[in-house]
């Protein structure tokens, strides 16, 4: 796991806390697309639930066309574009062990280079082995950062809700980002840990960008960008944290 040893550099005070049974989840529908070639998701996961599928981030625009991160019923985690016809990323590395995981999906469909279109990475190392995977086409436009229905803890469909912990959930609009934006290793140099607030508030979010750092409650945007969410279902907050490990 990313920080179960070793000394953390900074301290996260929060989680948010998703309970699958309850169908808690994050929305918000843009007022205007951002930049559908270009972001950056990054967040800290601790599952709660095993052999479960699990929306972490969606973005639906009907008609069978929508783009996910999530992770699957068999504990791999996947990323897909326009239904996973166009991108498409099922991670060899499964995510089984207990404790927290930093992913983060960085997309920039204008390289020319099919593979650095699309970098997924785990733990601060980028992910080379996938049992599927298809590199999206050149300047696809997909659905992440249009103005549709977005869903932090959910699918868009069923019951496939998260079940467990975010924190330091941040999405950038605009650039494609490494991990070291994101976090940095311990005093050890074994532990992959995150970045203090500061350094995540210093970051160029971008029109649609968005900081939830958990301080106040699960849906309030910490980025200045004003890119607050609407929490159903009483996502709420935790002490039990990538720097915080409760149990």
């Amino acid at each position: 796991a990313a920080s179960a040893g070793g000394e953390s550099l900074v301290e996260v005070g929060n989680s948010a806390l998703y309970v699958s049974g309850n169908s808690e989840k994050l929305t918000k529908t843009y007022a205007s697309a951002g930049n559908r070639r270009t972001w950056t998701f990054s967040t800290w996961v601790y599952r709660g639930k095993l052999g479960t599928a699990q929306g972490i981030l969606s973005a639906d625009v009907g008609a069978g066309n929508w783009a996910e991160i999530r992770i699957h019923s068999t504990d791999y985690l996947w990323v897909y574009f326009q239904n996973a016809g166009d991108g498409n990323f099922q991670t060899s590395p499964l995510l089984r062990d207990i404790g927290w995981y930093h992913i983060v999906v960085a997309l920039d469909t204008t390289q020319a280079i099919a593979e650095n279109r699309c970098k997924i990475y785990i733990n601060g190392e980028r992910v080379t082995t996938f049992v599927a995977k298809t590199n999206p086409s050149l300047n696809l436009e997909q659905s992440i950062n249009d103005d549709v229905a977005h869903n932090i803890g959910w699918t868009g469909s069923g019951s496939e809700y998260l079940d467990g912990y975010l924190a330091e959930t941040v999405f950038i609009d605009g650039l494609q980002l490494t991990p070291a934006s994101f976090g940095q290793y311990d005093s050890t140099g074994t532990f992959w840990t995150p970045l203090s607030s500061a350094a995540i508030k210093g970051l160029t979010f971008g029109t649609n960008g968005f900081y939830l750092d958990n301080t106040t409650n699960a849906q309030t945007d910490a980025s200045g960008e004003g890119n607050n969410f609407t929490n159903n279902n009483t996502v709420v907050t935790d002490t039990h944290t990538p720097t915080n490990i409760e149990f």
